[in-house]
């Protein structure tokens, strides 16, 4: 798919026109760098650190939340 102001293109050749379209295909998008640009464009440093893990004694009460705490330094 080639998105441009006057419609959205695809390989079959044919054409259509949306209001948006969402483009999730992960950290190193491909589709934002089509809309956007490279990555060192837009990414700056935030001095953060993510870890992520389970422990036993804590757990989810659902398969689809997770806890996040966010902080500086450990």
């Amino acid at each position: 798919m080639t998105a441009a102001l006057s419609g959205s293109y695809f390989q079959s050749g044919s054409t259509r026109d949306f209001d948006f379209v969402i483009g999730a295909d992960g950290l190193h998008a491909r589709v934002r760098k089509l809309a956007f640009g490279a990555d060192q464009s837009f990414e700056r440093f935030l001095a953060m650190v993510v870890a992520a893990f389970e422990v036993d004694q804590y757990p989810r009460p659902d398969e689809l939340v997770a806890f996040m705490y966010a902080g500086v330094g450990f």
